[in-house]
């Protein structure tokens, strides 16, 4: 472990940590190690398994919700926060208020952790393009950890770490926002659309919350900014004023047929067109800067960028390639990637781009996409019975990411869709309401009521009501016919019923494997798995 970044921040001084999740437990044995005196608040009552070990190390818990007041009273040098919980909570409030600095464990890690940094944020496919990008290293051989909102949690592997290794880090906008001096060498933005307002109340407070990542290159750190090439103009046009080193990604507009991919990105065959572009690039960055009170240069078309990685056409093959100083080099034909959808091509690039910059090689870059075959709870594809498609991705957390899977799998599909309200509008989904893409929607959760009166408003009227997702798959089955998809992609977080969108996952893919084939089929015919 390099501790001597963290000596005078954290050793010998008295550390809060608000919230015993998984990030901060890893902080506060951390912090414990670190020689800091730590006290640990944690809202439920328990009992915890850990609360005996960290009291043996010293420890201070107090459980509940304590008054302010009483948590800051015997004086507090810090607060490590986890990132769920709002700034407006009280405690947080009291803390800035007495001045006492409020950061996540990420910032916590950066200050142990000895290797190189590559930072990927973005309101969709963070997990995929990380995972990618972690994949990638381990090709070439370079070692690497995956930490961050996906894996463990940042502070459990920075004091594990040699300074040979390169942390990629899955970086939501609740763990940026508690970052001060944290720096990554390599910064990544997938996309860029409204999400979490009900955590950052205002779209201004969510885009720069995604800045803080890019924010230490803007200011002279050394290093290299990955970004869509189409949609992320206030990005662009900082970053351009600082001169910073950049890497553009993306398919291009329109349906992607002048990027020369045709249905090479797409298992369906279905264009962007319904809502644009929705892929890693998004084409909304620019709606939330201006959203932000910002204003993107005119046309948004992003300054000269270092390299580009794109896709062109080699006779009948689609290929990612890239591009630098007038020298281009192919990186992998779009046919390697077996996960569907145009977004999991940009998705690939984004990862490509940052692993050239890291010094992946292009034949490991290539070797890790062919290998890949998704991420777990992302469009994952789960069975097919009686002829139809069960697809688990949980993960869809906003109305976008919904966008993607239609896209990606086409129609007819019976929609599973609701959860936890943050008062995000579903007009995304209306293009799919009105073309039949989505046949029938099996609602459920806080926001059940709410979709039933988007879609009838869009004219769409084929929606029931489930009290759980086990009662929504079987009503899916009961009116699912051969060719159709029955699609769990929310749109929303999972709070409401579920400790996390992997236990809401897991469940939806038990219920689907206990279905049985319907009345009249022999049992082997038709049946397949994932593992087929």
């Amino acid at each position: 472990m390099q501790a001597d970044k963290a000596v005078g921040r954290y050793a010998g001084r008295r550390i809060l940590v608000f919230g015993a999740g998984v990030s901060g437990l890893a902080a506060a044995r951390l912090l414990l190690r670190l020689g800091a005196s730590v006290v640990v608040v944690e809202q439920s009552p328990g009992p915890h398994r850990w609360a005996e070990e960290l009291a043996r190390q010293g420890a201070e818990l107090l459980f509940g919700d304590p008054a302010p007041e009483v948590v800051l009273a015997g004086g507090i040098d810090r607060m490590v926060k986890s990132p769920g919980i709002p700034y407006r909570h009280p405690l947080v409030v009291a803390a800035i208020g007495r001045g006492i600095p409020v950061e996540t464990e990420i910032e916590l890690g950066y200050h142990v952790f000895p290797g190189r940094i590559a930072g990927i944020t973005g309101s969709n496919g963070k997990t995929t393009t990380a995972t990618l990008l972690y994949a990638m290293l381990e090709a070439a051989g370079m070692p690497a950890a995956l930490a961050g909102n996906i894996g463990r949690p940042f502070a459990e592997v920075a004091p594990e770490a040699g300074p040979e290794t390169t942390a990629v880090l899955e970086l939501s906008s609740f763990q940026l926002k508690g970052v001060d001096r944290f720096r990554a060498e390599v910064a990544v933005l997938t996309n860029l659309v409204p999400h979490h307002l009900d955590y950052h109340e205002t779209m201004a407070d969510y885009v720069e919350a995604k800045w803080r990542l890019f924010r230490p290159l803007a200011e002279g750190a050394p290093g290299t900014a990955v970004l869509p090439a189409a949609g992320a103009g206030l990005f662009w046009a900082r970053l351009r004023d600082a001169g910073v080193r950049s890497i553009a990604f993306g398919l291009g507009g329109g349906s992607g047929e002048d990027a020369g991919i045709g249905k090479d990105a797409d298992a369906s065959g279905g264009g962007a067109e319904k809502g644009g572009a929705h892929g890693a690039s998004g084409g909304t960055a620019d709606g939330a800067a201006a959203a932000a009170g910002k204003t993107p240069p005119p046309g948004a078309a992003p300054p000269p960028a270092a390299a580009i990685v794109a896709v062109r056409r080699s006779g009948n093959t689609a290929w990612v390639v890239r591009r630098e100083g007038g020298r281009e080099v192919a990186l992998f034909p779009v046919a390697a990637l077996r996960v569907p959808g145009r977004h999991n091509v940009e998705n690939a690039m984004a990862a490509a781009a940052a692993a050239s910059a890291l010094g992946v090689p292009p034949a490991a870059i290539r070797r890790a996409v062919e290998a890949f075959t998704g991420v777990e709870h992302r469009l994952e594809f789960v069975r097919e019975l009686d002829g139809v498609r069960f697809y688990n991705d949980s993960k869809a957390t906003n109305p976008g990411a919904v966008v993607r899977a239609l896209e990606a799998l086409g129609g007819p599909v019976i929609l599973l869709a609701g959860g936890l309200e943050r008062g995000e509008s579903f007009a995304p989904l209306r293009p799919f309401w009105q073309d039949g893409t989505i046949r029938r929607m099996i609602v459920f959760g806080e926001t059940a009521g709410r979709l039933r009166t988007e879609a009838a408003e869009s004219g769409f009227f084929a929606v029931a009501p489930a009290r759980t997702l086990e009662e929504a798959v079987a009503i899916a089955w009961r009116e699912a016919r051969p060719g159709e998809t029955v699609l769990l992609s929310p749109g929303c977080a999972s709070w409401d019923q579920f400790r996390s969108f992997e236990e809401r996952g897991r469940r939806f893919k038990a219920a689907v494997w206990a279905l049985r084939p319907k009345e009249g089929d022999d049992g082997k015919k038709g049946v397949r798995d994932a593992g087929a």
